[in-house]
């Protein structure tokens, strides 16, 4: 094992738990995820969405759309869809999946229902959650980028000049 992987895994846990739910965390030298398990069904485009607002968004903006409730969606890949009456008839199995995620059914006045198109999975999630796992998620991913870079930048500074070029 590498510094750099031993670093991270004393980073990042094994899993987080929000919301009474633990969910299992993988990561490399690019970023944390939300592991996908065939036995935990929704939390595979779960996993698609938190990762994409991690690792392509910084601070507030990770949550901008959650926090004032709007739909976000990227265009044929992946969505978080606020729940409302427009589509309660279109949740499939998002609600059955977080009741076995969470032992409870989510409150459907303030959640979202993720998915992907490629996936016949759902997830209805509380939105509160949802923020929670974002934030969490998105400052262990900034830790584990910060260590890369330094990595790469301790790396460089051991190069021998010859082979730098200089």
């Amino acid at each position: 094992m590498s510094n750099l992987e031993h670093q991270i895994r004393e980073v990042v846990p094994q899993s987080i738990r929000v919301s009474g739910v633990t969910f299992p965390l993988g990561s490399d030298r690019w970023g944390v995820w939300i592991v996908q398990d065939a036995r935990l069904l929704g939390l595979r485009p779960l996993s698609y969405v938190v990762a994409h607002l991690c690792s392509q968004r910084l601070g507030s903006d990770r949550t901008l759309e959650l926090e004032e409730r709007r739909d976000f969606s990227l265009h044929l890949r992946l969505s978080a869809t606020v729940v409302g009456t427009h589509n309660r008839d279109q949740l499939g199995d998002g609600v059955a999946n977080w009741t076995k995620l969470a032992g409870q059914p989510p409150d459907l006045d303030d959640a979202y229902l993720v998915g992907t198109p490629f996936l016949s999975e759902l997830l209805v999630v509380p939105r509160h959650t949802l923020i929670q796992l974002v934030e969490r998620l998105g400052t262990l991913h900034d830790r584990v980028i910060a260590l890369g870079r330094r990595s790469q930048n301790e790396q460089a500074d051991a190069t021998p000049a010859t082979l730098r070029g200089s």
